[in-house]
């Protein structure tokens, strides 16, 4: 059986599912590409905390290189430094505002997976009883006799379930690890801000 009669034997229920499972891998290939390590905390940023002190000597520098270097990392920190003037429990506030700006972003998209894996099963569901609708139909119009129209009907309840457990389950696998990325990419983020506030208020 190819993917056009999968197509044809699940359903209009089918439409719904190919429709989630192009959404899923979207969202996870261009979550894989955006969550890498290296665009998040890039290396040329990080080293600048091999010499804590050119943070306080040399804001400006450090505020140039975060311009050139983009992340979410750099935002972070030109934002700490662009507001050095301000006490340090201000500055925190700012720095506290951007982090939750950047995370929004590293969060993008998420919460599609989380939807897809939730309704995907749902949506599995409702082929089966749709399937299971039209094979008592044809019982009751023809009798039990019937074999090619009761498999058909079958076909299509066993088809748009297994389909829908499919698209689900990775969608959930990548939702999870997505997350605890996240988690982790925001808790580098906190030790570096947190190494430059001690460097600009020490």
């Amino acid at each position: 059986m190819n993917f056009l009669e999968i197509l044809v034997r699940g359903g209009t229920t089918m439409i719904f599912l190919v429709l989630c499972s192009v959404v899923s891998v979207g969202v996870i290939i261009e979550r894989l590409w955006f969550l890498k390590k290296d665009r998040v905390i890039p290396k040329r940023i990080v080293n600048i905390f091999d010499n804590i002190d050119n943070i306080a000597e040399h804001p400006e520098d450090v505020i140039e290189k975060c311009e050139k270097v983009s992340s979410p990392l750099s935002n972070v920190l030109k934002t700490g430094l662009l507001n050095r003037g301000l006490s340090k429990a201000d500055n925190v506030e700012a720095i506290k505002l951007a982090g939750r700006t950047e995370m929004k972003l590293l969060e993008k998209h998420l919460t599609l997976l989380e939807v897809i894996g939730v309704i995907s099963p749902l949506l599995g569901l409702l082929g089966t009883v749709i399937g299971m609708v039209e094979i008592f139909s044809v019982i009751s119009h023809m009798g039990v006799g019937q074999a090619a129209a009761l498999s058909a009907g079958i076909s299509k309840a066993l088809i748009t379930t297994v389909v829908g457990l499919i698209i689900a389950i990775p969608s959930i696998v990548a939702y999870g690890y997505f997350d605890r990325k996240v988690d982790a990419l925001v808790l580098d983020m906190e030790k570096y801000s947190a190494q430059m506030i001690h460097s600009l208020y020490h």
